[in-house]
């Protein structure tokens, strides 16, 4: 599995569990930091 798919499930399974809008920018932040 790639990096992209892995973040993609990530990111649904962050969302399976309704998380907090804070930590979501939070993975958001993650998520820019690893592509940048």
């Amino acid at each position: 599995m790639n990096q992209e798919n892995y973040v993609l499930n990530f990111f649904i399974h962050l969302h399976k569990k309704h998380l907090l809008k804070n930590e979501m920018l939070i993975c958001i932040q993650l998520m820019l930091f690893i592509f940048d």
